[in-house]
């Protein structure tokens, strides 16, 4: 443990070494019966099975008890697993706002068991945990920033309430016929007139889009703040990922022990 002022109270203390992504989420990635159970991490540059999780001593342990209250203790069980995908069926059983052949939105408050302000809390507070520094430690960097919406997040993810104006946050669902056990750390995402990030959890996106540009339909289907306040069901986003390792395989320093295991599936 390190003693410093804790980046979410503000006060002094003995600080935890905090996971940017809850570690359970990790577990659930494992391969149990693979001679290599860990997860694939993948970049441009390199290509390796890995235990290594992002962590950094930011906290005091009563604020890693607010994440844990606040939205993790909830989310993080829903999230699919080699076991099965409960978030998706809970959603999936609610009666549809909008439905065509790629698409479903529902919303929040019409799906029965949902708790809204959950996972509500469990995004923002990984968005906001990410923009307090640089946690990659091998490959590229893993940091976004908010700029002047830092603060009013770090308020929201300490005391609750209403998520700060011009932040949006949209939450998507994967459906379980494409794959979904894979964890996409938080990056900034190509866009001229706001700002918006991403990252991704077994099965769940999660978008912030920020600032005064943020086009109207992005604020009408925002859970936290939103008109409509829409869940949505949609593979596209397995796609994007698909391709990103694709990509990474024409590019990418792959590590011997992966090799191997592309070797064995013909793949290599």
């Amino acid at each position: 443990m390190s003693s410093s002022d804790c980046k979410l109270c503000l006060r002094h203390g003995e600080l935890q070494n905090s996971h940017l992504i809850p570690t359970s989420v990790f577990k659930n990635l494992r391969a149990r019966a693979a001679s290599n159970p860990n997860p694939l991490v993948f970049s441009p540059d390199n290509m390796v099975q890995s235990s290594e999780q992002p962590t950094a001593y930011i906290c005091r342990r009563a604020c890693e008890d607010i994440f844990n209250d606040g939205g993790e203790r909830w989310t993080v069980p829903l999230l699919a697993s080699l076991d099965g995908f409960p978030l998706y069926d809970l959603v999936s059983n609610a009666e549809p706002f909008y439905r065509d052949n790629v698409f479903t939105a529902y919303h929040a408050s019409s799906i029965p068991g949902f708790e809204t302000s959950k996972i509500i809390h469990f995004g923002m507070s990984i968005f906001w945990k990410a923009s307090l520094r640089n946690w990659g430690t091998k490959g590229p960097d893993i940091q976004i920033e908010l700029g002047k919406y830092g603060e009013p997040i770090r308020q929201f993810v300490l005391d609750g309430g209403k998520v700060p104006p011009k932040t949006y946050l949209s939450v998507c669902v994967l459906p379980p016929t494409v794959p979904l056990l894979a964890v996409l750390m938080p990056v900034r995402m190509k866009q001229r007139d706001f700002h918006r990030f991403k990252f991704y959890v077994p099965g769940v996106v999660f978008e912030l889009s920020i600032g005064n540009q943020v086009p109207d339909f992005v604020r009408e289907e925002c859970l936290a703040s939103g008109a409509l306040q829409l869940v949505t069901v949609s593979p596209e986003f397995a796609t994007t990922l698909g391709k990103s390792y694709v990509e990474s395989r024409s590019t990418a320093r792959i590590s011997p022990s992966y090799a191997k295991h592309l070797k064995r599936r013909g793949e290599g």
